[in-house]
């Protein structure tokens, strides 16, 4: 630093030039530079974590449908008839009943018999296909047997089943009226199975 006046060297630290005595005078230090920091919004730093994008934004709603009380009824319905259509065809054989085992069959064939049904009641029976002219002179015989109102069957009870692989033997009570004389009959029916039914092998 040098004498404004004389030009003489001066010390930093110097008031007043020792050579002409000017006085000098000290610059102001300078400004400091002021930085002004601006906090971060604290508020951010609290904020939930953004959720995972939607993977099926901007495909189509889907439709929802509502069927009516009568729609419902009618469904259910139909499945009743159906299920009842599926065990006909699959237990009844020949007059009607079921023939999955033998004492379905036998039971099938008294029942024809009560009913006064001789084509239903030698369904249930087990015929060769040379057969047939047999068959129809048993039909005829039941046929005239419930003309002449000489038998009546009231009621019966199936009291034990033996089976051995494709044979059975099925024994039973029935109460019948015969010749306007009732009376308790006991007696069994041998059966075969064919084709997963059974049949009564009595002809």
């Amino acid at each position: 630093m040098y004498c404004a006046e004389c030009g003489e060297k001066l010390v930093v630290s110097a008031i007043a030039c020792p050579s002409c005595g000017t006085e000098i005078k000290s610059k102001p230090p300078a400004e400091e530079a002021i930085f002004e920091f601006a906090p971060a919004p604290v508020a951010a730093a609290f904020d939930s974590p953004a959720s995972d994008p939607d993977p099926f934004a901007g495909l189509p709603q889907g439709r929802t449908f509502s069927l009516s009380t009568r729609a419902k009824v009618l469904i259910l319905v139909l499945l009743a008839v159906g299920a009842a259509l599926y065990l006909v065809l699959k237990f009844a054989g020949g007059g009607g009943g079921t023939q999955s085992t033998p004492e379905g069959a036998v039971k099938g064939f008294i029942k024809a018999a009560q009913a006064e049904k001789a084509e239903k009641m030698v369904a249930y029976a087990w015929w060769a296909e040379s057969s047939d002219v047999r068959k129809q002179e048993i039909i005829k015989r039941y046929e005239e047997m419930f003309e002449a109102d000489t038998l009546k069957i009231h009621d019966y009870e199936i009291l034990s089943v033996k089976m051995e692989e494709n044979y059975a033997t099925v024994e039973y009570s029935m109460r019948v009226s015969q010749d306007h004389t009732e009376q308790t009959l006991k007696e069994s029916f041998q059966l075969a199975k064919h084709d997963d039914k059974w049949y009564l092998d009595v002809f």
